[in-house]
């Protein structure tokens, strides 16, 4: 079956290799660690109110939460949480999905770029033909996680089932993913409700047309269009400036090649003006600096078998011991022993 498509996906690779996600993806999978999980408190996720953590997280926070969590449970994890995606689950976005007119008009929006209301690590492509509507999924960024892969399908199927009049499910499921052990492909077959092709050369979710067309359970003209006024309008807060040297910082990957004087030109700043307000904010520099690379050592430490010194020689240091120094320095422990206390968590 050849697709029209109405936005075609650019290749695996040929995005930015730092992505972020905003910090509504993460919190389901915060929940389920628990406040206490010590990656959950190493990104900020703790906190009791959702406006008082970050904003936004980069996509190897995020895949490293998934690892966590499908350690620790297993991969049918993406398949629960995928269940109960509804309007009111990841704020902005999907409530503007759930209040279109109907699927077909939510799924186009999901292929547009209001998907970055949520994450621009996943990309999505819509295309009808005859009877069908087809939705291709497809993760950006490298290392993505199976948990995380599977999510971004089940979501979709999950979301529709739950918020389009009768609930309809696809008629074919195909998963670039390799085949995953029995049970979790069974319980991919029982979700998807029917057959579902491991190992394809994409991933993809195929409707039959005319059960897209039915109506949204929360359809709402009048209120589409302010959520599409609100997309529009939509401005970033000011924020302090050390929180918003840390997403210079973090844009940089995780090397953090920029020195001080260009973090403050990205900022619209001279150096000696960034050095001054971080100052006034209790902080400098270097201390912005060694809290996001803490922060990317806790999200690789995280991911099982990652050795020390990969995570070492991708934060940019000459050598594992002066990485076991500095995150000794950070936290009071050798990256061996919290490694090791996350990985039981």
């Amino acid at each position: 079956m050849a697709f029209e498509r109405a936005r075609p996906l650019p290749p695996p690779g040929s995005t930015p290799a730092m992505l972020q996600a905003r910090v509504e993806a993460a919190r389901p999978l915060a929940q389920r660690l628990g406040a206490g999980h010590p990656l959950v408190r190493g990104l900020g996720l703790h906190q009791a109110s959702p406006g008082s953590g970050p904003e936004r997280l980069p996509l190897a926070a995020l895949d490293a939460l998934w690892y966590a969590v499908t350690e620790r449970e297993g991969l049918v994890v993406p398949l629960r949480l995928a269940e109960d995606v509804r309007a009111s689950s990841f704020g902005l976005l999907t409530y503007l999905l759930g209040c279109a007119p109907s699927g077909q008009h939510a799924i186009r929006r999901l292929g547009s770029a209001y998907r970055e209301l949520l994450s621009d690590g996943t990309g999505y492509a819509v295309g009808v033909e005859g009877r069908h509507v087809e939705i291709e999924v497809v993760l950006h960024g490298d290392r993505r996680s199976q948990g995380a892969a599977l999510f971004a399908v089940a979501s979709v199927v999950g979301f529709v089932a739950g918020e389009v009049e009768g609930g309809p499910r696809p008629c074919r499921v195909e998963l670039c993913s390799p085949p995953p052990p029995p049970p979790v492909a069974l319980a991919c077959a029982r979700f998807f409700a029917g057959a579902v092709g491991h190992g394809a050369p994409r991933s993809r979710v195929v409707y039959e047309r005319a059960e897209l067309e039915r109506r949204l359970r929360g359809s709402d003209p009048a209120l589409s269009e302010i959520l599409e006024q609100a997309v529009r309008s939509r401005r970033a807060p000011a924020r302090p400036t050390a929180e918003a040297l840390q997403q210079v910082l973090l844009a940089a990957g995780p090397t953090t090649a920029i020195g001080q004087d260009q973090a403050a030109a990205a900022l619209g700043l001279s150096a000696r003006s960034l050095r001054r307000h971080l100052a006034d904010e209790g902080t400098g520099f270097q201390a912005v600096l060694d809290r996001v690379r803490q922060g990317w050592a806790e999200a690789w430490l995280a991911v099982p078998s990652t050795p020390i010194a990969a995570v070492a020689d991708t934060l940019g240091y000459a050598d594992v011991a002066a990485f076991r120094r500095a995150f000794r320095r950070w936290t009071g422990m050798s990256p061996a022993a919290w490694a090791g206390l996350v990985r039981r968590s």
